[in-house]
């Protein structure tokens, strides 16, 4: 009963620093009739999730944007923590000198390049002052012959302005542009800018993506108060010591990398009774944690090192290191276009330096890997692009909706583009040509996750390579690790120590 105890108080203590979800978050979509078409269908499929809201009015161009931002930001009181918004449909139209629309092609457009740069830098600046997460959907495609006119090849030529503009400030890209024009035969009217409504349902679901992204958080959706006062992710840093005192458990180290020439940071959890002389010649096994979100730090998901060192502390599971991952600039994948190779200085460098600095069982036998959100994506790809380090692994939460388009189209995931074939799903289809070196695989995840279908996607996806895996589905759980871990306990923990012991035919 007292382990019970100890256990519960530090569920207690991961919550108090964890963010709860107790209202819906907000996001408001900014955009002109294109938006207008896709938003119910956007609030249909979110309606578990978020609170999503527009404005009532067409949101035209950035000349009527510039006016109008302040005034569309404050809607239903403002805080949001996503703002999707586009500009461009309008403002590559052709006017008459009177504003007024023109069929003429020798007639200006409604925002020459020049002018759309500036205004949409103006209301990109605003929109981030707010301290939302920023998406921008690129405009969509168009035929030839459309009225008011538009030169077809405007919507490239505007959205690589627009592209440059958010890359400058940081805003994430959702490529409806890309995602519409393989596809404007069966989802759009004819000789029009405008969709039917299965094509703005198409849309929609491609916002939504790009949404549920956003509001991918280790620790799951803020409730309102906690989201104040709200602050943007800062700049992608290699070291992201903790706060001083705020995890006691946790020692913050750093090695030196390489393939960055630079010092990245991990946090280690080193078990309870590591330092005393009787266990100087133990040697422990590791699970590497892979964190929520983007950017990567090594400081994320530091709540759960106190449900971890209580339970090591109780007795409830063996005693075991846990190593805390930085991701890198794009979580746990290697990215060139950042120089940032996540992926590569984890399997190269992380894991020599932490079997040369620690008591580590340095083999793969004595190896574990674990993530939530991002970091469970993160867990299925490395494991199966590296299964010669890895006996174990438990990807929780993870969006693999995302996974699978990546696979579908070439590495594209809309704001990212990666190495065709680095994915969890195409990544699985190699790993089951052999299945060796053998790993054992936990999928967990909640059934009020906005992942969960997702989850239920993938499990079904690997039972279809024959890949033997776990299924963990925890009923009434959101998307949070924290809530994942106080509902199950220790189960992910001791599933880890299991295979462990089955690995390597023995306890330590």
């Amino acid at each position: 009963m007292k382990r019970l105890v100890t256990f519960a108080v530090a569920l207690l203590a991961a919550f108090a620093g964890a963010v709860l979800a107790d209202e819906k978050p907000r996001v408001l979509l900014l955009g002109d009739s294109i938006s207008m078409g896709y938003t119910p269908f956007v609030q249909q499929m979110l309606a578990d999730d978020a609170v999503v809201l527009r404005p009532k009015e067409n949101c035209a161009g950035t000349t009527k944007g510039v006016q109008r931002i302040e005034e569309w930001l404050k809607i239903d009181g403002g805080n949001w923590d996503v703002v999707h918004f586009n500009f461009g449909l309008h403002d590559l139209k052709r006017v008459k000198p009177d504003g007024k629309n023109s069929n003429d092609p020798d007639d200006s457009r409604q925002a020459e390049p020049e002018t759309y740069a500036k205004q949409l830098t103006e209301i990109t600046e605003k929109i981030k002052a707010t301290g939302a997460t920023v998406i921008f959907a690129t405009t969509t495609p168009y035929p030839a012959g459309v009225k008011p006119h538009r030169d077809p090849a405007d919507a490239a030529r505007y959205n690589a302005i627009a592209k440059k503009i958010m890359e400058k400030h940081g805003v994430a890209i959702d490529d409806l542009h890309a995602f519409a024009a393989p596809r404007l035969k069966e989802i759009q009217r004819p000789v029009n800018v405008h969709f039917t409504s299965a094509g703005s349902k198409a849309l929609a679901g491609a916002v939504v993506e790009s949404v549920k992204q956003a509001l991918s958080a280790d620790t799951g959706l803020q409730s309102k108060e906690s989201r104040k006062p709200r602050k943007q992710p800062g700049p992608f840093s290699w070291v992201n010591p903790p706060a001083k005192g705020k995890f006691p458990h946790v020692v913050h180290g750093t090695y030196r990398s390489k393939i960055h020439d630079a010092d990245v940071g991990y946090n280690v959890l080193l078990p309870p009774g590591y330092q005393k002389g009787e266990n100087a010649d133990r040697r422990y096994p590791v699970v590497y944690y892979l964190h929520g979100g983007r950017p990567g730090s090594e400081s994320k998901s530091l709540a759960l090192s106190n449900v971890f060192h209580e339970a090591m502390k109780s007795g409830d599971v063996p005693p075991m290191i846990y190593v805390f991952v930085n991701g890198g600039a794009v979580s746990h994948y290697d990215y060139p276009q950042k120089k940032s190779w996540g992926r590569r200085t984890f399997h190269e460098e992380l894991i020599p330096h932490v079997d040369a600095t620690y008591r580590t069982i340095g083999k793969r036998e004595g190896r574990g890997l674990e993530g939530f959100s991002q970091g469970g994506r993160g867990t299925a790809r490395h494991v199966f692009a590296r299964p010669d380090l890895f006996s174990s692994a438990a990807p929780m939460g993870g969006g693999h909706q995302h996974e699978k388009r990546v696979s579908e189209n070439g590495g594209d995931e809309g704001a990212y583009q990666f190495a065709e074939g680095d994915n969890s799903y195409d990544l699985a289809r190699e790993y089951a040509k052999s299945m060796k070196p053998a790993v054992r695989i936990l999928v967990a995840f909640g059934t009020e996750d906005f992942n969960y279908e997702a989850n239920l996607d993938y499990c079904k996806h690997l039972a279809s390579l024959g890949v033997p895996f776990e299924q963990k589905v925890v009923e009434g759980v959101p998307h949070s690790a924290t809530k994942l871990y106080a509902k199950v306990g220790t189960m992910p923990m001791t599933w880890h120590a299991k295979n462990f012991e089955r690995a390597l035919g023995a306890t330590w």
